[in-house]
This record gives C-alpha cells, structure tokens and sequence, in this order.
C-alpha cells in the first residue's frame, strides 16, 4: 500500500484497513508528513557540528510553539483518553525552562551568538503561538485523541539521536537546558502504551477519526517546522 500525501487527496478516498496492526496503516498514511517534518532544516541544524547557541534556541522557541498548539489541541480531548492509557505529560513547559537556561547561559557569556539573534527577557511571549491551534472536528473522540498522541508521544523516538548528539556537542547544555530531551527518554515507553491502545482498542476505532487526529498533530509541527510547504487546506 502506498498511499498519496493526505494534501494530494482532492477527495480523499481513505482505503480502510483490513489487516496486520491498525499503527501500521496510520504509519502509511502519514509516512509523507513524517518525512516532510523529519527533514525539516531547523531540526536537522541540531545534529551538525557547528550548531550555534542561537540556532538552539531558535529550534528550542518552534518546538514550544508546536507543543503547545498540538497540546491544546489534545487537551479538548482529555475526556476521550483510554483508562489504562497514562494521562499525556506536557512537554511545553520543560521547553520553557529549557528557553529560560540557554537564555541564562547566554546571559553569562557561557556562550557566544551573531548579535542580530538574541534571545530576549520575553522569550516565553515569542515562543507562543501565532494563530489559533486547528479546530479538531471528530466522529470518534477515542480515535482522534489517540490519533493525536500517535504523533505526539512518537516524537520521543526521533528525539534520541538528537539528545545524544547535544551531549557531546555540548556538556553544559545537558547539565542546564535539557529538560525536554531528558523528558522525551523518560516518557519513551508511553509511546508503546498508545500503540498498544490503537491496536486492542475493545470498541474498534474509526480510521477517518484517528487519521485526523495524527494529521492535526503533524500540522500543528509543519506549520512552524515548514510553513513555506506545508498545505492546510485539509484542516
């Protein structure tokens, strides 16, 4: 199965799943917003070498900004989280104190930037969001609000090889402003509790449902990850 890029679906013609494990047909179906975000530049600039403090933090400010649209988004839906499915752990507020550290840091001459990035006392304020989080319309609350943490609680996979490559690139980074990395490794196994949900869900889930739910997530990160290519037209 290889289906097109939800954005190339004039009518979307969703062909339902039939077989093998549901999270394997949600990872078709959004594999083209998954590579779209994966090989955005600004989070690719966290695995070179020369990665400034400034770029740091640039990235650190988007990453607020998309949390906390996507969370938004997932809190409507709260009442819809599976019982034996742990409540979701915010990530925006660790990416808070971490933007508040590397401010810090500068502050104190730990680290050098260009003067025309500066990272400023209203830090917060510019990492929230510009527009209004999506409006999620759903048939099946169950399937959108997992569908929503697929791609929320999936984040914590990719986030690996990043951490690892700060800690060498940087030491005093990890010891000062590494809360959200440090949160992502230790929430990893949640990842595996909504695959499981997904998956054994006793009701069934509605595939429309949860498809829209991960591509809420997913468009709530590509807007600010890649707003010169990314098309909203299906939200």
């Amino acid at each position: 199965m290889n289906p097109a890029p939800f954005s190339q679906r004039a009518n979307p013609q969703i062909i339902r799943h039939t077989e093998g494990p549901l999270t394997d047909w949600l990872r078709e179906y959004t594999r083209p917003l998954h590579r779209a975000l994966d090989t955005s530049p600004m989070l690719h600039n966290l695995l070179r070498p020369e990665l400034s403090i400034a770029d740091y933090a640039t990235t650190l400010r988007a990453l607020h900004q998309a949390h906390t649209r996507a969370e938004t988004c997932l809190q409507t839906l709260a009442h819809a989280r599976p019982p034996a499915l742990p409540p979701y752990v915010a990530r925006s507020p660790a990416l808070a104190r971490d933007l508040l550290a590397v401010e810090t840091l500068r502050a104190n001459g730990t680290h050098t930037a260009p003067p025309s990035v500066h990272v400023s006392g209203t830090i917060l304020a510019a990492a929230s969001p510009a527009t209004d989080p999506p409006r999620v319309t759903h048939t099946d609350p169950h399937a959108t609000y997992l569908g929503l943490r697929y791609v929320l609680e999936g984040a914590s996979l990719g986030s690996r090889v990043i951490a690892q490559q700060l800690k060498k690139r940087w030491p005093e980074i990890e010891q000062h402003a590494f809360a959200y990395w440090g949160l992502q490794s230790e929430l990893m196994q949640h990842w595996l509790g909504v695959c499981e949900q997904i998956n054994s869900h006793p009701a069934g889930l509605h595939e429309s449902s949860l498809l829209q739910g991960a591509e809420t997530a997913y468009h709530c990160f590509l807007s600010v990850f890649r707003p010169e290519t990314h098309d909203t037209t299906h939200l």
